[in-house]
């Protein structure tokens, strides 16, 4: 837009047209409480009054950083209009009123001493005319628009026509709910959209008076221009869903957005937000067109993040959820967005700041309402398990610290389960949680004693509520990480029976059958998750890891491929489908979905996928950077140094860098097995790298061990294969190398696994080579 005349010039040009934005302000109910100023206090008083609403819009005004962005159109006794050169800075300043008006408001009883004012914007061309010693005369349709959508605003809102909504910059485009029609004061009507800037209680009647009142809800965005954070209201006619359709498929990432200006009630979002996505998660088994996908990791801080976020789940919807409280009261926003940020629907749910315990239970019903979802909500799941609002609080910000990448909010986690226990001993879902990420510290820090501490908590969480689903995954846990298989099982089984129709504690069972290589319980539980989530990214990657370990690479690739597709910009299934396309010799797919992986997010299994790829070229240098890159990603995975090592054996003179690696492995592996004793392929592992540091190192028993604990997937085989052709057991090599080959292994996979060479040209190889 250009920009308009300065006062310096404007006596030069004896007429001009400009483009701008008009904003028109009006107090609401004005008649009402002149006459009631005036009856008391005379005219004088009526001056004031009327010197007070010219004191807010000044201030308003020299709130905005640049003072030149506007100029004077006219004063009206109880408002003005105004010129800006930029929509923003017409927004900006509407909503600097508001909260002026609001901030006066918080410290006056009597309605007359309360001001409320509409405000309505319009863009356009606007004529100036300039006559010398006299005030710049102004016309234009433009000016007629803006009053005429001042009268359809409600009290402590802004109305925008479609240009000025145009002009707007994205992030306060979210703030505007969606075109309508509006009417102006007499029979026109106009294509407008509407923000609730403040929330304004009913006044109280003056017999005198006659304030007028509007009811008006909250909406939940916040902006923050030249300084000031402003509450978000919206219209109750904008939550209406028939209104606002959703798309057929409704991929809805649920996450707290934008972040609350207080940070307390970081944990109000995170307790929605999980109660939303606990609960309404069960109703995908019976709408196939629907996937909830929680995120409550970190609050973006702008619509292009927010789409980032949303785009990495597969989602394409946003369920935005924010908090503000309003003198006693707490209301909370819940936003349907479309990309990039179009609000299609909302609705506002409120409880009494001392019953925010309330909030989570009501919070689902209205998700539920807004997306379209019915019949499969349970008010005994979505309580919060406390009667203390701060032990609540506490816990809920325990699982926001839960969820942070690379497990940097683990600790403080732990300090806020203890302190959400210290406030309330007899929090069960507490203790469970506690216990969980006991067992997560005990894996990070190779800590033992944490397992302790684990189990001591999951078994009060299971006497505190035996009926508790948490509680028995928990003990689960616990005993699966202290290779207690049986007693794990017994425990998800308990969970199973109090919450037959809960998918993580299914997913989480056939994990543990995939650990047992009860391949075929693992699929078939895989498969009943899928029926409840066919969506679900996460159960197509694990269902398609149990068909990787049977060597079933075709359907491994049509899960990694079902899982990407569900997240597009998920690491982890691209990552897979670049190790599946390795086996199978397409090197050039590979490196290109593990390319693509790298560029989301890089990861240690991409990186050192990605060396072995270059490996087989063979490009050797450009093999070892990719492998110190997974290896200074993830310094504690053990597979990272045995490829750093495998790269360096094959160029001379680096045989003791490849030692070295092969050492660390070694060190890793033996570190990891200390906390979980029996872990299968990693023992089996353990045995490759004690023969590539001490070739005359005896093995034996720690294969057997290996075998006993489940090590029966291809690649712990393949391994073991490795492990007989190094310390000379060539006979029992080629038994299992056969056994590989019948089960589904590739030649290409066999034949360019390292330390085999000299078996590939002995003949017996060739005779069982497929």
């Amino acid at each position: 837009m250009s920009s308009l005349i300065t006062s310096e010039d404007s006596a030069a040009i004896p007429s001009a047209t400009l483009n701008g934005t008009v904003a028109v302000v009006d107090m609401v109910g004005y008649n009402g409480v002149a006459r009631v100023i005036e009856q008391n206090t005379g005219p004088a008083g009526v001056a004031e009054l009327n010197r007070q609403i010219q004191a807010f819009i000044g201030d308003a005004l020299a709130q905005l950083p640049d003072p030149e962005a506007f100029r004077l159109i006219a004063r009206t006794g109880d408002g003005g209009i105004y010129l800006f050169n930029h929509a923003a800075d017409a927004h900006a300043y509407a909503c600097n009123v508001h909260r002026l008006a609001q901030h006066h408001n918080e410290r006056r009883s009597e309605a007359t001493a309360k001001r409320c004012f509409r405000i309505g914007l319009a863009t356009g061309e606007v004529r100036v005319t300039h006559t010398s010693g006299a005030h710049p005369e102004y016309a234009g349709t433009t000016i007629a628009t803006a009053v005429r959508l001042e009268s359809a605003a409600h009290d402590g809102g802004i109305v925008c026509e479609a240009m000025t909504f145009a002009a707007l910059p994205p992030d306060l485009k979210l703030l505007y709910g969606p075109e309508k029609i509006v009417h102006g004061k007499r029979d026109e009507t106009f294509p407008a959209r509407r923000y609730q800037a403040i929330h304004v209680k009913h006044l109280p009647r003056h017999r005198s008076a006659n304030l007028l009142t509007r009811r008006v809800f909250f909406s939940g965005a916040a902006s923050v221009l030249g300084g000031a954070a402003l509450t978000a209201w919206v219209d109750p006619e904008w939550t209406d869903p028939m209104l606002h359709p959703l798309p057929a498929k409704r991929f809805v990432a649920l996450v707290g957005w934008p972040a609350p200006t207080d940070s307390r009630l970081q944990s109000t979002v995170a307790s929605v937000v999980n109660a939303i996505g606990d609960e309404l998660i069960r109703a995908e088994a019976f709408d196939h067109d629907l996937l909830i996908l929680p995120f409550n990791t970190r609050t973006p801080t702008s619509v292009a993040e927010l789409n980032d976020i949303r785009e990495s789940l597969g989602a394409n919807l946003v369920l935005a959820a924010y908090p503000t409280p309003y003198q006693d009261q707490l209301h909370l926003s819940l936003r349907v967005l479309a990309p990039p940020s179009h609000s299609l629907r909302e609705k506002t749910v409120s409880v009494p700041m001392d019953q925010q315990l309330s909030l989570p239970e009501k919070a689902v019903h209205a998700a539920a309402r807004l997306l379209n979802v019915s019949g499969y909500t349970d008010q005994k799941r979505t309580t919060p398990g406390t009667s203390s609002a701060d032990a609540f609080a506490a816990f809920q910000n325990a699982e926001r610290l839960l969820k942070e990448d690379n497990d940097t909010g683990l600790e403080k986690a732990i300090d806020q389960y203890k302190q959400a226990i210290d406030l309330d001993p007899k929090y069960a879902i507490a203790h469970a949680r506690l216990a969980v990420a006991y067992c997560r510290l005990a894996l990070v820090n190779h800590d033992p004693a944490a397992l302790t501490l684990a189990q001591e908590n999951a078994e009060t969480a299971v006497s505190l509520d035996p009926a508790s689903t948490p509680a028995h995954m928990a003990l689960s846990a616990v005993y699966e990480d202290t290779s207690k298989i049986d007693s794990a099982f017994a425990e998800m089984k308990k969970a199973l029976a109090s919450d037959p129709s809960n998918p993580q504690t299914l997913t989480w069972q056939a994990d543990m059958y995939a650990r047992l290589n009860r391949w075929q319980d693992a699929e078939t539980t895989y498969a009943r998750v899928i029926r409840a989530r066919p969506n679900y990214w996460l159960v197509h990657n694990q269902l398609g890891s149990v068909y990787y370990d049977q060597a079933k690479y075709r359907l491994a690739l049509r899960e990694f491929h079902a899982a990407s597709l569900a997240a597009p910009k998920n690491t982890y299934a691209l990552t897979n489908i670049g190790a599946i396309n390795l086996i199978l010799g397409d090197l050039a797919q590979a490196q290109a979905s593990l390319q693509k992986s790298l560029d989301i997010k890089p990861t240690a299994l991409a990186a050192s996928n990605m060396a072995e790829a270059f490996r087989l070229q063979p490009d050797l240098p450009k093999a070892i950077g990719f492998a110190q890159q997974a290896t200074q990603l993830d310094p504690g995975d053990s597979p990272s140094w045995l490829e750093l090592g495998d790269c360096y054996s094959e160029i001379p003179g680096k045989k003791h860098d490849a030692l070295a690696s092969y050492e660390q492995a070694r060190k890793v592996q033996d570190e990891q097995l200390k906390t979980d004793s029996e872990n299968g392929p990693n023992l089996m592992l353990l045995a490759l790298y004690q023969i590539k540091c001490n070739p005359g190192a005896n093995v034996n028993a720690i294969i057997e061990r290996a075998e006993a604990n489940s090590a029966k997937d291809l690649a712990s085989q393949i391994t073991k294969v490795r492990i007989l052709e190094l310390t000379h057991q060539r006979q029992k090599a080629l038994a299992a190398l056969q056994q590989c080959f019948s089960r589904g292994a590739t030649r290409f996979q066999v034949e360019t696994t390292p330390d085999l060479q000299a078996l590939f040209a002995d003949p017996a190889y060739h005779s069982i080579a497929i």
